[in-house]
Parts: C-alpha cells; structure tokens; sequence
C-alpha cells in the first residue's frame, strides 16, 4: 500500500505504451480476458459516512479517492504500461 501522506510524481515522457497487433487465432483482438478493478478499503470515516445514509454517490467518490482508490481507468492504465491490453482497450470498456 502506498501511504496517504505519499507524494507520487511520474516522468510522463519515460511512460511507454505500445499498440495491440492482435492475431489470426485471437481474430485481432484479446484471447482470453483480463479483469480490471476498482476497490477501496473501508476505514472508519467512510464507515460512518456509508452508515449517516446521507451521502451523495459524488461524496463518495471524493471520499473514496481521498483514501487512495485506485479507479478502473487508473488500474487498466497500470495493466497497459505493463503490456498486458492496450490503451484503447481500457478507455473502451472503462469509460
């Protein structure tokens, strides 16, 4: 887990991303499928929130991300700079 108070910076010039060549047995596209995902640890702040039933679902994505949720699109991106999908990908089932 990467703390709270962590300040992370990235050298958007040293990202590389590749685009999908697909294959004959996979028709061009993916063989196979690989999951991304979008969670968030529950503490006790959004705890109380969830349990007020007074929050808006804006709320909590703000609350959500201010604890460090990772989002779909975030995870996808990770999955993409490792080779595993491509950029568009992502962006076509995340968005």
């Amino acid at each position: 887990d990467i703390p709270q108070t962590a300040e992370v910076k990235v050298n958007m010039n040293a990202l590389k991303f590749y685009q999908a060549a697909g294959c004959g047995e996979c028709n061009n596209g993916y063989k196979g499928r690989t999951a991304i995902f979008e969670i968030f640890s529950m503490n006790e702040e959004i705890e109380k929130v969830i349990l007020s039933g007074k929050v808006a679902e804006y709320d909590m994505k703000d609350l959500a991300h201010q604890y460090g949720m990772i989002t779909m699109v975030q995870d996808g991106l990770l999955k993409a700079m490792d080779g595993i999908t491509s950029v568009s990908e992502v962006f076509r089932v995340a968005e």
